[in-house]
């Protein structure tokens, strides 16, 4: 994986201006859903209004600039300008934009488990135009999620420390992988079965499946170029 691939895809995600429904992909490939609890453990505010067990939409889209990314020998980095909204219960509950997130982390793997550290995660600054129902201004929503940010950071680095055994994600193992740090891109392999190739074909037709059911118009798009990025 280069940082050519992943940085040519932040451009086009970026210039397309498409807000990507975050739900639908964490309840697609993650099979998770996201609801008022799990935010709450981030936000407390959205417990005390909307209460438990309520349902959480997620969208957002690149804003400002295209998303940077960058291997080098000791690690991964990442900056970017991300725009999020998190509907509850059928409500607009939070409007953001988060302006220059900076994270730095490196990873490593030995007989079977992931190890490394977060060593930054910096949501940046939050932009104009916040609006939310929770009753916090700018500062506090920034201050308290960063808050929360740091404390899972730290219980993830804990537990990067000791190893990680990667679970399988839509039947597909890649619990072996050997993964190495280099200027410019990253290494990774892994052992593979039959099996492996089969779970991988089905995520395909799945995720095919799921571009064909958007049916997005060509007329949307004033050149070739803009069905290219999509």
């Amino acid at each position: 994986m280069t940082d050519y691939a992943l940085n040519t895809a932040f451009n086009s995600g970026y210039l397309t201006g498409n807000e990507l429904n975050i739900t639908y992909l964490i309840e697609t490939y993650l099979n998770y859903t996201v609801t008022s609890d799990e935010l709450g453990l981030i936000i407390p505010e959205v417990i005390n209004v909307y209460g438990s067990g309520k349902a959480v939409e997620i969208a957002g889209k690149f804003v400002k600039a295209p998303s940077v990314s960058k291997f080098t020998t000791t690690g991964q980095s990442v900056q970017g300008s991300l725009y999020l909204e998190f509907t509850i219960d059928g409500q607009l509950a939070i409007q953001v934009e988060l302006d220059d997130i900076d994270v730095f982390a490196v990873i490593s793997s030995s007989n079977g488990a992931i190890f490394g550290k977060i060593s930054t995660a910096s949501l940046g600054t939050i932009g104009a135009g916040f609006q939310t129902t929770l009753g916090m201004t700018a500062d506090e929503f920034l201050s308290q999620v960063q808050t929360s940010v740091d404390g899972y950071v730290a219980q993830a680095n804990d537990l990067l420390q000791k190893g990680v055994v990667i679970p399988s994600i839509k039947g597909i193992d890649i619990s072996d992988i050997d993964i190495k740090f280099f200027d410019g891109y990253l290494e990774a392999g892994i052992s593979v079965s039959p099996a492996f190739w089969s779970a991988v074909s089905d995520f395909l037709v799945q995720w095919k499946q799921s571009i064909l059911k958007k049916r997005i118009p060509v007329t949307k798009y004033s050149s070739i170029k803009d069905l290219i990025y999509l």
